[in-house]
């Protein structure tokens, strides 16, 4: 389903359908039935096509927080001076743009997950999170790709004592997801510093041939001066 299609199309995927028809030159009607919603919408525009691709998991049912916390089903402990390579499921939401050219238009989000909250921290300053429970693995697992990604994770031990990991906080500002027709992946630093106190951050550099990055839908929010990184102080 990920990718660019001519206008109009009607696409299905297990209780899915997305339709574009063509009223005229110019007007086009759009409808969505599934993810527990139905959604129809005129659309006028010239020359352009549908582009379906993942994006951040953070703006259904609407816009709360930022950030995303990954609970580790098991613990994860690191010895001192130590690193390695984890990989994470990671839920998404999908964006459905029209595009014309280089430019892209959101016109719908949605998400085949549900969504839950958490906080991290203490009650009385903590920060909402969108929670997300995964299995730690050692290689790249499989994955439903129209409800998750797999995040590969580097995470990294600078302390002089063993560490137990047990969630990852992410910042959503500098996510950046990469997929392909059967994969969907994002690329994440966890490094803990002296006292257990971790600094996550996500990395851009494209990870694979035959991947291509989807269209940030935060970027387009304006948020390039926030921060993109977050220090996990309050446990991990």
């Amino acid at each position: 389903m990920y990718g660019t299609y001519d206008i109009p199309c009607k696409l299905a995927w297990d209780a899915l359908t997305i339709e574009i028809t063509s009223l005229s030159d110019k007007l086009f009607h759009y409808r969505r039935e599934g993810a527990g919603q139905s959604i129809e919408k005129e659309l006028i525009s010239g020359n352009c096509k549908l582009k379906i691709s993942p994006v951040e998991p953070l703006s259904t049912p609407k816009f709360i927080t930022p950030y995303l916390l990954i609970e580790f089903s098991t613990p994860v402990l690191i010895a001192p001076r130590m690193g390695q390579e984890l990989f994470l499921t990671c839920p998404l939401d999908l964006g459905i743009h029209l595009s014309t050219g280089a430019n892209f238009q959101l016109i719908d989000i949605f998400t085949l997950t549900s969504s839950k909250y958490t906080l991290y921290g203490d009650p009385s300053n903590g920060i909402l999170c969108k929670y997300w429970k995964s299995n730690v693995f050692n290689a790249s697992p499989d994955v439903q790709i129209y409800q998750e990604a797999v995040l590969n994770l580097r995470i990294s031990n600078e302390d002089t004592e063993w560490m137990e990991v047990r969630q990852v906080v992410l910042n959503a500002y500098g996510m950046k997801i990469f997929y392909k027709d059967d994969h969907v992946q994002l690329n994440a630093v966890m490094e803990i510093g002296a006292g257990g106190i971790a600094e996550t951050d996500f990395e851009n550099d494209l990870p694979n041939e035959g991947l291509k990055k989807s269209v940030e839908i935060f970027y387009k929010k304006k948020l390039s001066l926030a921060s993109k990184n977050f220090i996990m102080e309050q446990g991990l």
